[in-house]
């Protein structure tokens, strides 16, 4: 009966995952956002989207320096912005100087209420006829003032300085003969997406090196971009050299152990159905899947392995040895017992991680609980169809290692291994618990090459001067308040003895407020009315009637003001997006130069209502910390969870033995990383649930099918050897999250591989607890 209905549920759910994935088709969605890790944030959704514009302009911000004789660099820049222009996935930014003129044409019907703060003070202090004065005697004089709009548009020459200082300044860098020149670009799709990153990276590599190569320049880069791109290629060829080489051996090994290429059919029918469900059924509850929750998930492949090993080695068992159709039947309900109480604690284990908050762990929830149960019921459904012919199992190897290592392990009492465990159990508490040997630092996953940085640098000295992951957010109801707290930022700034005003840039610096403006438009009425200092130079030169226009000109605008929402409009992506104006509430942003001393400003702006410092590293690395911590929470639940299921499931105490065996193999990866001093992150946390996992499997086989413990032994060493050959070749790689999981896994697994040969030891002994 239990076989019928397993069988039925087995092909309904592979018809529901056929048709869902036929639904899916090509609208598959693998995020890379970190926003799932992160706990939810405190911010209003107008806030929230205003912070994730910004974020998605720096990540989309490219800057290239062309470096070079002054001739080839600019001949370079010139061929390579016409190159980049071609690349359908990239905008050009016009050059600096283009943007100067572009600026100073689109603000030139402001100036009448836009006044640097000295031209304030000077027209404060002067009357009409001192600035026409002064005005005629530069005309005449040798000043050396640079005139940027028509003498009809500024007889005074005032606003020529009011627009050069409002109009971006050009970064280019002169040195020895040197120059180096800037190129600004925004990709305009899928910046940090993994499939758009080869393709961009590789046109942008091949137009640079072609640049270089032809105009013998040296060109740097600079953009999260880059280092996004160089993390996924060094992860893609470090993971595919590993896995490669991982798969190749557990198929020898299996190969070797059951000498037939059918061996390999039922634990790759498993993997494929239990991964691919578990994908499937993620993907529709949430509408995509994490890239963490399928690396994580994928894991799963070693504990979903024992399942078929299990099935294999007592299906041989059975072939082989001369048995009544009785002790076979019984023997296979005993499997079949220990599969279904190996899953459930599996599930249980992981379903621990719903509890969660965080919604990336409640994905791996989903992700991990459905794969496993999928691919147990593959086992049980398929698993006498794969055994329709006997296999033949190598007999010689393993039974002669497992003799060898249970004679070592007879050499000690039961008593001294159970002093043992439970030592090495409470040493691994007090480690975590007193040295906390945790580092959530978020820099250690992922080591950027030294010549990247010393380009990132490079650049930074001409053409960024600001940080991309550190910014200041300025609320307010109003326009009038924002300004305010910009007052107040400055009067904070200007107190402190490490900060400086020159060190942050915000659109206030350059936009007077709308009082401002307004007594601006009134000191001016002295330079544009009927007899005003205007009016007295043209009727000086005998232009009469340019005086006229121009008071005509200025009485027009009196209502007229620059606002920061406008200038943000007419910078277009050229700068990031520092003004948000929403119902009720206003965002600005002020931007931090590269060297600023973030904890001292992060002391300075604590607690000031409106003004909030935000250091993009500092709250990822707290964010992880929270996660490790809500990881290690649920792990401890797990624990409790199953404990009390075995006490249940065996009616007796000393059944919490079991627990034990995953237990210290838990305690032995704190000790170990107190002994050889590394540090422990969220990886190696998720990585132990894995641990829990392949511990409460062997130790359940080992109590369940105890009557052929010999045979049961075969396939957990087996299971153990594949699995620490997968994930120990894991502990080799150079990315810090794969070989955290490798390292946790390799630790783990060895000491529940020891755990459980010791625990098969107690099997013989009368007070082994009986089954219900």
């Amino acid at each position: 009966m239990f076989m019928r209905i397993a069988r039925i549920l087995f092909i309904v759910l592979v018809i529901a995952s056929i048709v869902l994935a036929l639904r899916l088709g090509t609208a598959i969605q693998i995020d890379t956002d970190l926003a799932d890790i992160s706990p939810g944030s405190q911010h209003s959704s107008q806030t929230r989207a205003a912070i994730d514009a910004l974020q998605d302009n720096i990540q989309q911000r490219i800057i290239l320096l062309v470096s070079g004789p002054e001739d080839a660099a600019y001949q370079a820049d010139d061929d390579l912005r016409q190159a980049l222009s071609q690349v359908s996935n990239l905008t050009v930014h016009a050059s600096p100087e283009q943007r100067s003129e572009q600026m100073i044409e689109q603000l030139t019907p402001y100036r009448f209420s836009l006044l640097t703060v000295n031209q304030q003070a000077s027209l404060t202090d002067m009357n009409a006829d001192e600035i026409a004065n002064s005005a005629y005697a530069a005309m005449l004089g040798l000043s050396g003032q640079v005139r940027v709009l028509p003498f009809t548009l500024d007889p005074l020459g005032i606003h020529s300085d009011t627009l050069l200082q409002l109009a971006p300044s050009n970064p280019s860098h002169e040195q020895d003969n040197s120059v180096a020149l800037p190129i600004q670009l925004s990709i305009t799709q899928g910046a940090l997406n993994m499939n758009a990153q080869k393709a961009l990276s590789q046109q942008l590599d091949e137009l640079i090196e072609l640049t270089e190569t032809s105009h013998n320049v040296s060109i740097d880069r600079s953009g999260i971009f880059f280092f996004a791109a160089q993390a996924a290629s060094s992860s893609k060829q470090d993971i595919s050299m590993i896995s490669t080489g991982s798969t190749i051996g557990v198929i020898l090994l299996l190969l070797l152990v059951f000498r037939s290429l059918r061996a390999l059919l039922l634990p790759i029918a498993s993997i494929a159905l239990g991964v691919g469900f578990a994908f499937i059924l993620t993907h529709t509850v949430y509408g995509k899947v994490h890239v963490l929750t399928i690396v994580f998930g994928a894991s799963l492949i070693g504990i979903v392995i024992d399942y078929s090993l299990h099935y294999f080695y007592h299906g041989a068992s059975h072939a082989n040895t001369p048995s009544n159709h009785t002790d076979q039947s019984n023997e296979k309900q005993a499997l079949l017992r220990a599969l279904a109480l190996s899953l459930l604690t599996s599930i249980i284990g992981y379903a621990a991680l719903s509890f969660s908050s965080l919604q990336a762990l409640q994905k791996v929830a989903v992700f991990s609980c459905a794969g496993l149960f999928m691919a147990w019921l593959s086992v049980v459904c398929l698993g006498d169809w794969a055994l329709r012919k006997p296999l033949s199992v190598e007999q010689r190897v393993f039974p002669a290692l497992l003799a060898l290592i249970s004679s070592a392990l007879r050499q000690i009492s039961k008593r001294c291994w159970a002093t043992l465990a439970l030592a090495t159990l409470i040493a691994g508490i007090s480690v975590a618990a007193l040295l906390q040997p945790f580092d959530d630092d978020p820099r250690v996953f992922f080591k950027a090459p030294t010549d990247m940085l010393n380009s990132e640098r490079r650049v930074a000295e001409v053409a960024s001067d600001y940080e991309p992951g550190q910014y200041i957010i300025l609320r307010g109801q109003n326009t009038e308040e924002v300004y305010q707290r910009h007052a107040l930022f400055l009067n904070k700034i200007n107190q402190s003895k490490t900060l400086h005003a020159e060190q942050f840039t915000s659109l206030m610096n350059w936009i007077p407020s709308q009082a401002s403006q307004d007594a601006i438009y009134q000191l001016q009425e002295k330079l544009y009315t009927t007899g005003g200092a205007a009016d007295q130079l043209l009727m000086q030169l005998g232009q009469a009637e340019g005086a006229t226009a121009l008071t005509q000109e200025y009485l027009a605008a009196k209502q007229r003001r620059l606002l920061p929402s406008t200038l943000i409009g007419l910078l277009g992506d050229a700068m990031p997006p520092l003004w948000f104006v929403e119902p009720n509430n206003i965002v600005s942003f002020v931007l931090i130069q590269k060297g600023v001393n973030a904890n001292a400003l992060d002391a300075l702006l604590t607690d000031i209502d409106g003004i909030e410092y935000v250091n993009t590293l500092v709250r990822t690395e707290q964010a992880l910390s929270t996660q490790r911590q809500s990881a290690l929470e649920l792990l401890l639940l797990a624990y409790l969870l199953v404990a009390a299921l075995m006490v249940l499931r065996f009616r007796q105490v000393k059944a919490l033995w079991l627990v034990l065996i995953p237990a210290s193999a838990t305690s032995a990866l704190f000790i170990a990383s107190a002994v050889f001093g590394f540090a422990l992150n969220l990886f190696h946390v998720m990585a132990l649930f894995l641990v829990l996992g392949f511990g409460m499997d062997y130790a359940i086989f080992v109590h369940e099918l105890k009557q052929r413990v010999a045979i049961t032994l075969q396939a957990i060493l087996l299971s153990a050897l594949t699995s620490l050959l997968s994930f120990g070749l894991l502990g080799l790689s150079a990315i810090p999250v794969v070989a955290s999981f490798g390292i946790t896994l390799l630790i783990g697994n060895f000491f529940n591989l020891f755990g459980a040969l010791v625990y098969a030891r107690t099997q013989t002994s009368p007070t082994t607890p009986q089954t219900t």
